[in-house]
Parts: structure tokens; sequence; C-alpha cells
């Protein structure tokens, strides 16, 4: 239940449980304004709704502020990343907008700890949102995740909502004046690539080999498979 605090790491891509155009399963709700819910959704794709990957999503209609809250259980002096997928059908982003954040119990005045702070949503590819955070003390904490739409746009679209534990340290991103395939690869192929536990401690050390990288230069996104 929504009530029974959750391991970390901890997903959700609302592929079970769910019920297409129903509350989302698995999470307690609470409503600031309008008369709708966060719902599970599978079938509708018209305004933007098509899910980020798998065949589920989350999606909050027009005119509505609402919470989704879960608990997890989290350790004091862990380093903790939060991400999530979110896009509307408009492209102002004061129309729609995503916060996240922390507490101690299931209510909007209970969020104590922001993470996500209203950042505005707009049209087109899914955005990614992030934030680290750590937490003081071990327990239960409630996660709350506020999607707040005005009358313009007719729908927030949320998926693959993960919390899990920061084991490497970020790195800077690759920048490139033009983006070809041999920039691209000449840059990953200076990668060291390194698996390591959950204390950031490297454990074995991979070989780059350039065949093993898969572009996908439109979506500005490369995978490397490990043998």
């Amino acid at each position: 239940t929504a009530f029974a605090a959750k391991p970390v790491p901890y997903f959700e891509g609302f592929e079970e449980g769910n019920t297409d155009q129903k509350n989302v399963a698995g999470w307690l709700q609470q409503s600031e304004s309008g008369s709708n819910s966060w719902v599970a959704n599978t079938t509708q794709t018209d305004y933007n709704r098509t899910r980020y990957a798998g065949s589920w999503n989350a999606t909050l209609y027009r005119s509505n502020t609402d919470w989704l809250f879960q608990a997890l259980t989290l350790e004091a002096g862990e380093n903790y990343a939060l991400s999530l997928y979110a896009r509307q059908d408009k492209d102002n982003t004061s129309y729609a907008n995503i916060t996240a954040a922390l507490g101690n119990a299931f209510n909007k005045d209970a969020m104590t700890t922001t993470l996500i702070s209203k950042i505005g949503l707009t049209n087109g590819d899914y955005q990614l949102l992030t934030d680290t955070f750590q937490v003081a003390e071990t327990k239960a904490y409630a996660l709350g995740i506020k999607g707040y739409m005005n009358g313009a746009p007719y729908y927030i679209s949320l998926d693959n909502i993960l919390v899990s534990q920061e084991v490497y340290p970020l790195k800077d991103s690759l920048f490139f004046d033009v983006l070809t395939e041999e920039a691209v690869r000449t840059a990953l192929a200076a990668l060291t690539l390194t698996a390591v536990d959950t204390k950031g401690n490297t454990k074995h050390t991979f070989d780059n080999l350039a065949e093993n990288w898969v572009l996908d230069l439109e979506n500005k996104k490369a995978t490397y498979t490990v043998a």
C-alpha cells in the first residue's frame, strides 16, 4: 500500500497494478485545487500523453493542482538521487509545473524539504527533472510529487520516477561544436568505464571498445553494452 515504506532504490513506471484512467495505484493523493486526480494511462496518446517508456504513465487533467505521495525508507548520510520524466501539451512553461519534496507525513503542509521547485514544463519531448539530496535521520519519509496545471493545456504526463543511491560522482557533460558520429566516438573512446559499489569505490574497469558503443545522435544518446 501507499503507507508501507518502500526500500531504495525505488522505481515507479506505473506498469503494475493500475486500471486505465483510474487513480494511480499504490500512491496516496491530495488535491490543492480542482476536482481531478492523477490517473494511470495506457490507451490515450493525444495531448502529448504517449508514455516515456513501457506501456503506462500517469496524467493529470487541466485546472488541477494535485500531490502524489509515496513512503520511502532513507538512511542518514547516504547520497540519494531523484529523477522523473514529465511534460505537458502546450509550449508556455508557466502553464504547468512539477514540484517534488520530502516530509514526515502524507500532507502538503508536511513537505518540509523541497527537492524540485516548480520546474516549468513544456510541449514536445519528456523533460528529465533531477535532484540529489541527503537526510539527517534514518526513518520512513514521505516523498511528494505535485503537478500544477492552469486551464490552458489539457494534461501533464509523468513517467519513470526513480529514487536511488548516488553511487558515483556526477561527471561533466560532453559538449560538441559539431555533433558528428566521428566527434562523439572520439570523445567516448577517451572515457574510463568503471563499475563501483554503493560507496563509490571502483570494483572493476572495463575495456572501452569502440564497437560496443551504440549511438543515437538524433536523441543525443550513447549506450555502452558490456558483454
